[in-house]
């Protein structure tokens, strides 16, 4: 039976100092295959339809953005930051699929946000006139000839 003052030793003793791993950071690994940019997409496709078919359609819907990659760096651009939380959320499991499906421990994931810029809403008919205008000259010819007024 131990004593109170063995006890007492062994908690005072610190505990072992975990390493932190930083889920990021590639893992370097004798099986870091190199990959294509079919295979890759292959099984990115994959995974979209997993959970596709888990019904995570805003999952999906963030999958089939564009992206692309340079060595074991996937980056992919996302349209806005909802699409950024969403990606965020589903991340380690896409990148944990991908090395285990492609043979490579060394696949970083990356999102870029690239705001896409919108032009005008088009409500009036003289603004609705004036864009279809400007994609065919001969329209602002012809009613110039004819004397119309886009207004009405």
């Amino acid at each position: 039976m131990p004593s109170l003052t063995s006890l007492k030793s062994k908690i005072k003793e610190k505990p072992e100092q975990k390493e932190e791993i930083d889920p990021d950071a590639p893992i370097v690994s004798s099986s870091n295959q190199p990959f294509s940019k079919e295979q890759l997409d292959e099984k990115w496709k994959t995974f979209a339809e997993l959970q596709k078919k888990a019904g995570k359609d805003q999952a999906y819907v963030t999958l089939m953005e564009p992206y692309d990659h340079e060595d074991e760096k996937v980056t992919i651009t996302l349209s806005n930051d909802v699409l950024k939380i969403t990606f965020d959320k589903i991340k380690a499991d896409l990148q944990g699929f991908l090395r285990n499906e492609l043979n490579n421990m060394a696949i970083v994931l990356e999102a870029v946000v690239k705001e896409t810029q919108r032009e005008d809403m088009i409500y009036t008919n003289k603004e609705k006139f004036n864009y279809l205008a400007k994609k065919h000259p001969a329209l602002d010819e012809l009613q110039k000839k004819l004397g119309l007024d886009p207004d009405y």
